[in-house]
């Protein structure tokens, strides 16, 4: 790679001492778009050498994986356009799909753009705010090269989100062909469609609405195989970058500009809004693109098994190295329903700063597949859950843990998307202690799955008196005898269980004479526990142990002055509602 340093060097010396402004000289545009092979790490164009009206050329995929040509020409540079010391390349495009599309389209970000010497002006990036265009901006290629090797000068610099254009470059925009009102919107970053599987359309946008990222058009997919494929990328060919493969995957689609020995370039800007972390590469086989009449066009692609990472998701674009995808959490699911049926599914997240939301929706996908939930449905399904995890993980000096919960689980509307949250809590607890960095590298679900909604309510308390079980009134206090032993049943109703009890067997202190206590009685599904803050890992996984299940009857009995009692009762479903008695002790 050395041979093209010293003019990508070059190009950056020259980028930076240009003024703001739009080249004035006209050239005609190239009469044909090569489809040949894009060059192997090609060199930089020199931007100082571009003029408006001059020719260039790229590559991108419509539809398949082979790179088909485009033609286009310059309307002008804006200096520090993008961000100060990063020009902004405007040119408009001109093909038979570009056409037939309305313009150019969600997917092709990182179309690599070449100058009429074949040096690489930079990647197909920004588009206008409003509908369809043939007119784009274009990350300049020395920017995006700064990422090759180890070198990144663009790690910290921050990314806008709308780009605006001077008076000069909306001026020459709009002599092009677009509206005044597009133009002065300005520019932003190409949206990226993400090919989703594993999830209804009412699951994906849940998932985009609560994990996002912005700037991605969410659609429907295949699951993406979880073994390497031989797919090659290659210059203007399709490369998507996941945050999650397999049964569940999550998949950025766009466009390779630069495959320079096993480093790849890709899209011109980030996939906003994510973290810094390994994302996975991939090929993709695009099906087509989609007109739409009332925004961009988008392209829908099926994304094949991984080929390599992406570590730097920065300003100028993607960068990774073919090869090794890179580790993540692996997450195995399985989803027994009640008579029979059963569905199991795995899960790579490679994006582990992710992980507590794509493990939730990893055991939501195959829970909804075990009820045998509508694709297209916009609800989920009532029922009950008995539900076994354990999270696989590793410390900070690589000593592994393990945690392991079981609880019962119900909902009204959509058992599915209920109990997953308490394990995505948890995770994101864990993950994000204060004391010590914590990789999660496995996690396992299994849960039985009984489509009729059992839950019980706690409705009242009741003492023996004279022989009969009568309501214990929460308006006055129960006296009860110091130093004797009492017997009281909790009451418990359900529409599917009917009315049910927990007999109490409480230890009235002899000492508490004269004393005023409380008696609570609370359903473990209405008990929400953290970890304190500050906790250190190991007071978190034991804090975790000792959380309170959804399916017992917690009491507490305590006297002002004297150490509280407590104890705990298993039901066969969960348990909601709460009440607290006054109690006097007495003689």
């Amino acid at each position: 790679m050395s041979g093209h340093l010293p003019a990508r060097t070059l190009a950056l010396v020259a980028a930076a001492a240009l003024v703001a402004g739009v080249s004035a000289s006209a050239t005609a545009p190239s009469a044909a778009a090569p489809d040949a092979p894009a060059p192997s790490c090609p060199v930089a164009t020199d931007l100082t050498t571009l003029a408006r009206g001059a020719p260039v050329h790229g590559l991108t995929v419509s539809q398949g994986t082979t790179p088909e040509g485009f033609t286009g020409e310059l309307i002008g540079i804006q200096h520090d356009g993008i961000v100060p010391g990063v020009d902004l390349v405007i040119v408009s495009l001109d093909s038979p799909a570009i056409t037939d599309a309305g313009g150019v389209w969600q997917g092709m970000s990182g179309s690599p753009v070449y100058a009429a010497d074949d040096t690489l002006v930079g990647a197909v990036s920004w588009s206008l705010s409003y509908g369809g265009s043939d007119i784009v901006g274009v990350t300049p290629a020395a920017e995006m090269q700064t990422m090759l090797d180890a070198g990144t000068s663009a790690a910290a610099r921050s990314v806008p989100t709308r780009l605006t254009l001077s008076p000069a470059m909306r001026h020459a925009v709009v002599a092009n062909g677009s509206t005044s009102a597009a133009a002065r919107a300005g520019m932003e970053a190409m949206t990226l469609p993400m090919a989703i599987s594993g999830l209804t359309s009412h699951r994906i946008d849940q998932l985009t609405r609560r994990a996002g990222p912005d700037g991605v058009h969410p659609y429907s997919a295949p699951a993406v195989p979880i073994e390497p494929s031989p797919t090659a990328i290659v210059p203007g060919g399709n490369l998507a970058a996941s945050i999650a493969y397999g049964s569940l995957s999550a998949a950025a689609v766009g466009t390779a500009t630069e495959v320079c020995g096993d480093e790849v370039l890709a899209f011109g800007h980030p996939i906003m809004d994510i973290p810094r972390g390994d994302l996975t590469l991939h090929g993709a086989d695009a099906l087509y693109v989609q007109p739409d009449p009332l925004g961009q066009p988008y392209k829908l692609a099926n994304i094949t098994g991984p080929v390599g990472s992406l570590p730097d998701n920065l300003l100028p674009g993607l960068h990774g190295y073919l090869g090794p995808a890179p580790p993540a959490t692996e997450v195995d699911s399985t989803s027994r329903l009640a008579g029979g049926g059963r569905a199991t599914g795995t899960t790579y997240i490679s994006l582990r700063p992710f992980a507590p939301m794509y493990v939730a929706f990893s055991a939501i996908s195959v829970e909804d597949r075990a009820l045998g939930v509508n694709m297209n449905a916009w609800y989920g399904a009532p029922g009950t859950d008995l539900v076994t995890w354990t999270v696989h993980g590793e410390r900070a000096d690589g000593t592994p843990f393990t945690a392991t919960r079981t609880d019962h689980y119900a909902s009204a509307t959509d058992i599915g998307y209920t109990w997953p949250w308490e394990l995505h809590d948890q995770l994101n607890q864990l993950m994000n202690n204060e004391t010590e960095d914590v990789t999660v590298t496995r996690v396992t679900t299994t849960s039985r799955t009984n489509p009729v909604y059992r839950h019980l309510r706690i409705s009242g308390l009741e003492a023996r008196v004279a022989g009969d079980w009568r309501p214990v009134r929460t308006h006055r206090p129960l006296q009860l005898v110091a130093g004797t032993t009492q017997r009281l049943r909790v009451v418990m109703r359900s529409a599917a269980l009917g009315t049910r009890y927990q007999w109490l067997t409480l230890d009235i202190p002899a000492d508490a004479v004269g004393r005023y206590g409380d008696l609570v009685v609370s359903g473990g599904d209405d008990v929400y526990a953290e970890a304190p803050s500050g906790a250190t890992v190991d007071r978190m996984l034991a804090f975790f142990a000792r959380m309170p299940r959804n399916d017992q009857v917690l009491t507490r009995l305590s006297f002002s002055g004297l150490h509280p009692a407590a104890d705990r009762f298993v039901q066969h479903a969960t348990v909601g509602g709460e009440v607290d008695v006054q109690i006097q002790a007495v003689d």
